[in-house]
């Protein structure tokens, strides 16, 4: 029996470096617009692109994160106004709308300089819930 002395590993090949992304899967209890909130780590700002189908629209980018090393994670929330988890979006946009049941969502780098896919964990998605009650009381008493 011969055993081979060089054993090729073959793996696939991504055909566009420049452009590495997540793909998963969210189970939305109620259609509506949703907040993101995650944990990541960058050693140089990146951003991060969220969106639920090919990146030209309904997604939401949030700018420039960095923790400067690989070490340290931080919180990003794109529902915070205030303090050290509000984070720039472009636009300004801050939700995305998905539809009630499964949803496909895309996570790209968005960051042209270092075709990495990025580095982020544990992510919330957080429905906004902030339509008015209405009533129907015409007549108080």
């Amino acid at each position: 029996m011969m055993i081979p002395t060089n054993n090729v590993q073959k793996f696939p090949l991504a055909s566009n470096i420049s452009n590495r992304n997540y793909i998963f899967y969210v189970n939305a209890p109620k259609a509506g617009a949703y907040y993101i909130k995650g944990v990541f780590a960058s050693r140089d700002p990146r951003d991060l692109k969220f969106s639920t189908g090919d990146m030209s629209s309904n997604n939401v980018t949030i700018r420039q994160l960095s923790t400067e090393n690989l070490t340290t994670l931080r919180t990003f929330d794109t529902f915070a106004t205030t303090g050290a988890t509000r984070d720039t979006t472009v636009s300004d946009r801050k939700t995305l709308t998905l539809v009630e049941g499964l949803n496909k969502i895309v996570v790209s780098g968005a960051t042209e300089n270092t075709g990495n896919a990025p580095n982020f964990g544990y992510l919330k998605f957080i429905l906004n819930e902030t339509q008015p009650e209405t009533t129907n009381d015409s007549n108080p008493s």
